[in-house]
């Protein structure tokens, strides 16, 4: 009879306990990586846990505006349910390091109350963010972060909250390879191509810029082979280069020109005599003399240029 009553008792004290017992209103944030490229976009999202009759917040998120952008912010609320109430020119407004959640539901809208899991949660917002340098950074929410209670017939007070712990992002620049190609007759890169071949195939292509440099980023660690080839200059030796712990390598390159080749097209033949031929006797003061097709740079397209691309054509 005892063991009854005790158990009894037990079973009224669990009811008690279980049917008095609430959550408290929660705020998490959830970044979307915890390692993100220089340059890639993070979502950050604001999440509430245990929400009842919320009508309102402003939610204050600390994040490090040295290595971050905030690019754009979205309350996760239908349009027509909330308004914005960030007041430009007063503490409710983002400032350097502070991203701020600010809405007020309108009147016929229905407050905020987590009912369907357990524990329940709501997406209040949110943000996008692009990482601008590397290292290891923070987003944290502030302590002065506030959720609006609806008490009923017109009382609104703060809600007793718990802020989630700060979550954290490293940001790190993968390995590179770039430098400068250099043309002995002071050519200006126009879309010429450098290659690059990571087990025999090829990794990436990019194009030389005007001013004779190329850039090759966000390279994994591995073994490459870095080929530069522009018709009418001399062959260079594909280089190998090994990136390793995300290692910055600089590569420059001298091109030496095959002046007999005049066309640039790779090939020394009757096109190059045939260009020379339709220059001929032209000297440098002439409107339409062209300097490539004086092979032996003496101001003067002549018979020496004329044999000194035939004496290259087999």
């Amino acid at each position: 009879m005892q063991r009854k009553n005790l158990l009894c008792i037990f079973i009224v004290l669990v009811w008690i306990l279980t049917s008095s017992f609430s959550y408290a209103s929660t705020i998490e944030l959830e970044v979307s990586k915890s390692e993100a490229l220089e340059g890639e976009e993070v979502i950050l999202q604001v999440i509430g846990k245990d929400l009842t009759d919320i009508v309102g917040a402003n939610i204050i998120i600390n994040y490090e505006n040295s290595k971050l952008t905030l690019q754009s912010k979205t309350i996760n609320i239908d349009d027509t349910e909330y308004i914005n109430l960030q007041i430009e020119g007063t503490s409710l407004e983002d400032s350097d390091g502070q991203a701020k959640i600010v809405f007020g539901l309108k009147k016929d809208s229905t407050p905020i109350t987590n009912s369907e899991s357990t524990p329940p949660t709501s997406t209040l917002a949110t943000l996008i963010f692009t990482t601008t340098d590397i290292g290891e950074v923070s987003f944290a929410l502030d302590g002065e972060s506030k959720l609006v209670v609806d008490n009923g017939s017109d009382v609104y007070t703060y809600d007793d909250i718990t802020l989630g712990e700060s979550v954290n992002l490293v940001i790190v620049k993968l390995g590179s390879i770039s430098g400068n190609i250099a043309f002995d007759d002071g050519y200006t890169a126009s879309g010429e191509e450098v290659k690059l071949y990571k087990n025999d195939q090829i990794s990436k292509t990019v194009i030389i810029n005007n001013d004779g440099t190329y850039s090759f980023e966000n390279l994994e660690d591995g073994a490459y082979l870095l080929e530069v080839s522009v018709p009418g200059y001399e062959e260079v030796t594909p280089i190998e280069i090994t990136v390793d712990n995300n290692d910055i390598i600089n590569q420059n390159f001298n091109l030496n020109r095959i002046y007999e080749d005049v066309s640039r097209d790779g090939a020394i033949d009757l096109a190059d005599l045939v260009l020379i031929g339709g220059k001929f006797d032209l000297t440098n003061l002439d409107a339409e003399f062209i300097k490539d097709a004086d092979i032996n740079g003496d101001n003067i397209i002549d018979l020496l240029d004329l044999i000194r691309v035939a004496r290259k054509i087999q």
